[in-house]
């Protein structure tokens, strides 16, 4: 005969446990201890220094996040792409080679050819800032980068995919007061451009174009001085230093808020939607590893949302244009994700970012197809960004709980049907202001 002992004390105490167990899983996952956590990340991450694109402390940075994202528990990979070194930055080098020439061409009555050679300099810049020429191609170096991407699928039948993206390669630093001098540099060549035209134009009724000559006074008191600023903008030829940033908040804060989101997801999954996450590298040298993600990814109907720079909460704000402010992103997207914070108690701006400023990871995903925006701190103001000071101490925990919060109440309140909740409310939005990706010095 067999005995059953039924101890209840026993099975109380064993239930008090769990629902304990349960409570500190919950503690340990609440926004605040996961900035905690994402802070923790970046202190890590950022020890052995820069990591300039394409470079192996890049690369290393890279399988140390996807060593995270497996202690986290969700599924990753390195995906390897093909790239080129300091890719996007040949303008840099044809601007202030062709500006003297062009002056003085334009200085001994031959403004024709001065014009020309501009022009073919703005046609080749263009080429080169869009890095879509093949020919461009070819006179860059070539390299290897490496993304990093993991996966959370849904419990049950996928209705949505949101991909959230950050980069882990960090700038080089430009040397001081060389912001200024690429505006000098611009202003230059663009003044030069128009006094040629006017120039050719007079010499063409005149007769004389084709005939070497001195110009009218003006002209020629205007092109000794823009020659004279030449010659110190010329400095522009190499305008970065060897150093390169620590790269904390540009862009380690991104990376630390996507690892933080996985570690919360690995263990409170969604039903209906799949969660993507990728790191990737060459951010800082035209986007080359989001370019490489999201021309092969199938899935052209996810949501993307890329993290770029989370420094000091009152900042923070979504990017409803990309790609120096002339390409559109998602503004549907960046209503809803407004509307979230708003419901939750934060202050989140949108607005576009400014011409000639630079370009984000969501810049790809939009030339894409895909429904993309970016979240950022460094729309307003000066940034520490690309420069020594980009340390752990310059990105608060506030911010980063903030971002966490806001993702992880925007990716559940979609998990839960509540889209058509979002109202379209545009008075949340600084529609017509533009917004600074890089720091001004």
């Amino acid at each position: 005969m067999k005995f059953r002992f039924s101890l209840p004390f026993l099975k109380k105490k064993s239930k008090s446990i769990e629902i304990k167990s349960e409570k500190k899983e919950r503690d340990e996952l609440n926004s605040h201890n996961l900035a905690l956590y994402a802070h923790s990340l970046i202190n890590s991450l950022s020890s052995s220094g820069g990591r300039r694109s394409f470079s192996k402390e890049s690369r290393k940075c890279a399988s140390n996040i996807l060593s995270i994202f497996e202690e986290n528990g969700v599924e990753g990979k390195l995906e390897e792409f093909s790239a080129f070194s300091s890719f996007g930055t040949l303008w840099m080098k044809v601007f202030p080679s062709a500006l003297p020439l062009s002056i003085l061409l334009s200085a001994i009555g031959l403004p024709y050819i001065s014009f020309l050679i501009l022009v073919l300099c703005v046609l080749f810049s263009f080429s080169d800032i869009k890095r879509s020429s093949p020919l461009v191609k070819k006179l860059y170096k070539s390299a290897k980068g490496a993304n990093v991407c993991a996966q959370i699928e849904a419990l049950e039948e996928r209705e949505k995919r949101i991909i959230i993206t950050a980069h882990h390669d960090s700038a080089l630093i430009m040397k001081s007061g060389m912001k200024r001098d690429f505006i000098v540099l611009l202003s230059s060549f663009a003044l030069v451009l128009l006094l040629s035209f006017f120039q050719m134009i007079s010499e063409i009724f005149s007769s004389s174009l084709f005939v070497p000559n001195i110009p009218p006074l003006v002209f020629l008191i205007l092109y000794i001085i823009l020659l004279a600023l030449s010659f110190y903008t010329a400095r522009c030829l190499f305008p970065y230093t060897e150093k390169v940033s620590p790269g904390s908040g540009d862009n380690l804060s991104g990376v630390a808020v996507i690892l933080a989101l996985s570690r919360y997801f690995s263990k409170n999954k969604t039903e209906h939607v799949a969660l993507t996450f990728a790191s990737f590298d060459g951010e800082e040298e035209a986007q080359q590893g989001s370019k490489a993600f999201f021309s092969s990814f199938s899935d052209r109907n996810s949501y993307v949302i890329n993290i770029d720079g989370i420094f000091k909460k009152e900042n923070l704000a979504v990017l409803t244009s990309d790609g120096y402010g002339f390409y559109s992103l998602d503004e549907a997207l960046a209503r809803k994700i407004a509307m979230t914070a708003s419901a939750m108690g934060y202050r989140m701006k949108s607005g576009k970012s400014s011409i000639l400023t630079g370009s984000t990871d969501a810049l790809s995903a939009a030339e894409n197809a895909f429904k993309a925006v970016t979240l950022t701190t460094m729309a307003e103001g000066k940034s520490v960004a690309h420069s020594e000071k980009d340390t752990p101490d310059a990105v608060e925990k506030e911010a980063l709980e903030e971002v966490i919060a806001i993702l992880i109440k925007f990716i559940e309140s979609l998990d839960r049907k509540k889209e058509k909740a979002f109202r379209e409310e545009r008075s949340l939005f600084d529609e017509n202001k533009r917004y600074r990706l890089s720091p001004v010095d």
